[in-house]
């Protein structure tokens, strides 16, 4: 069993590793070859854009005569609705089916490139087609159970939000914020910050420690949670000081990240070339937990000896 367990020990050795894979010696078509590994492995994850606020034309001149046009709009609406029912709901279900499936396609083809980049790094290689065959069934056990923890996920934020929705419903209808309200609201905002935090959590195990278990003992993905949950549970501690200095090791990330933006003009921001330029810093952080996890015991060392 593991005696002492640090946070900051395994940062040496991932930057060792880093240096060993990217830099001893240089090879641009080694990195072109990992950081595309690198690039498929975080498809699907969370992004979004942002945007300027939709303009109507013209404002409405008076409050009343808003609230006609306002009325006589969402009437208009609702008729052109009911009279073209079938063509919308078919149309809306045949985008939401194509949606569905290209995410889906999205979590397979990422599952499968995190052991890629997993392989890569472990083995100090550049392969893309063997590991891509080899971690068949390891990746499609991750897919599948990335997609029924997005499912219970949404479930969860949908269960929260009916929870959430008598306190609301009732102070819109006294037109004021009650006392009852209030609190409704507040354990509203606390429940949805409890499922934020969930999700980060599992997310940042599955991972950090689940996938390289898996990888390990070519195992699934529920078995590795099995094997996983016990240390997590022993030493709750330990991975909760982890959690914390990752945000920290996280906000440095994100700095020099933005400072190769500026650096290189936001081509940085291209998602495979920066993929490609940022390399380094995704190793080290694969290098980390992968180090982070070898103290708790020998046969979870993936990065041993001198020669991968």
């Amino acid at each position: 069993m593991p005696v002492n367990i640090s946070v900051t020990d395994p940062i040496s050795r991932a930057e060792k590793w880093t240096k060993r894979i990217l830099f001893r010696p240089f090879d641009l078509g080694k990195w072109f070859a990992i950081g595309f590994c690198a690039w498929i492995a975080g498809i699907g994850g969370s992004g979004g854009s942002g945007g300027s606020s939709p303009r109507f034309g013209k404002g409405f001149s008076h409050p009343r005569q808003g609230g006609e046009e306002m009325r006589a709009f969402f009437e208009r609406g609702m008729e052109w609705f009911l009279e073209n029912f079938t063509i919308v709901v078919s149309v809306g279900a045949l985008v939401f089916l194509l949606m569905a499936s290209l995410w889906i396609l999205m979590i397979w083809i990422s599952s499968r490139g995190k052991f890629m980049f997993l392989d890569n790094v472990v083995r100090n290689m550049a392969e893309i087609k063997e590991p891509w065959n080899e971690f068949l069934p390891e990746g499609n056990s991750l897919t599948l159970f990335r997609l029924c923890f997005a499912v219970a996920g949404v479930g969860t934020l949908l269960l929260v939000g009916a929870l959430s929705l008598p306190p609301f419903i009732g102070c819109i209808q006294a037109k004021s914020f009650l006392p009852l309200g209030l609190v409704g609201i507040f354990w509203a905002v606390l429940l949805f910050f409890l499922w934020i935090l969930a999700l980060g959590v599992v997310g940042t195990f599955l991972d950090d420690f689940v996938v390289p278990i898996m990888y390990l003992r070519r195992c699934s993905c529920t078995d590795a949670w099995r094997e996983f949950l016990p240390w997590a549970k022993a030493y709750a501690g330990q991975f909760a000081l982890f959690l914390l200095f990752k945000i920290v090791l996280g906000i440095g990330i994100g700095l020099l990240a933005m400072l190769a933006m500026v650096l290189t003009c936001c081509v940085a921001a291209i998602p495979f070339l920066g993929t490609v330029i940022l390399l380094p810093l995704a190793v080290f952080m694969r290098s980390y937990t992968l180090s982070y996890l070898a103290q708790y015991h020998p046969e979870y060392d993936l990065l041993r000896g001198d020669t991968p």
